[in-house]
């Protein structure tokens, strides 16, 4: 079985809200989506990286969500990445120095929506499944019209 890895960068149990909502949210998609991309050869796994309380650009990565599939050579990349988003580190919703931020689509969010993260991983899932296929949609058949198998 392939591994989805999903990082999660943040100080540790005592950090920001929009951390904390981030975290909370991995864990659901983690219960709710693993089962399901298992059935397609794909298991979740979520590390938390605990960025050091003494690093300088600890700060810029609070709540940093990368994705990498390793077993199929897909390399750690960040969400924003993946899902064509932009990232910023702002004033934190709760005071307490500065938090990443995503902009997409006009909206700007501090704890990362499920619906963000759910669209990195399929678009990791999707794209290791197209390696795996040796080539895109056309690869394994000439007249879908795009997988419509």
């Amino acid at each position: 079985m392939n591994r989805i890895i999903l990082r999660h960068y943040a100080e540790g149990e005592n950090t920001c809200e929009p951390v904390v909502k981030t975290r909370e949210t991995l864990k659901t998609l983690q219960e709710q989506l693993g089962p399901k991309l298992e059935k397609i050869g794909f298991q979740i796994v979520m590390k938390e990286e605990k960025l050091p309380e003494s690093d300088p650009e600890g700060e810029s990565r609070r709540n940093l969500i990368t994705l990498s599939c390793p077993d199929l050579d897909f390399e750690d990349t960040p969400l924003e990445e993946i899902i064509g988003a932009e990232s910023t580190s702002e004033e934190c919703s709760c005071g307490t120095g500065t938090c990443r931020t995503l902009q997409v689509e006009g909206q700007t969010y501090q704890a990362v929506p499920p619906g963000l993260i759910t669209d990195g991983m399929l678009r990791v899932a999707f794209s290791a499944m197209e390696a795996m296929a040796g080539g895109g949609c056309e690869s394994c058949c000439s007249d879908c019209g795009g997988c419509g198998i």
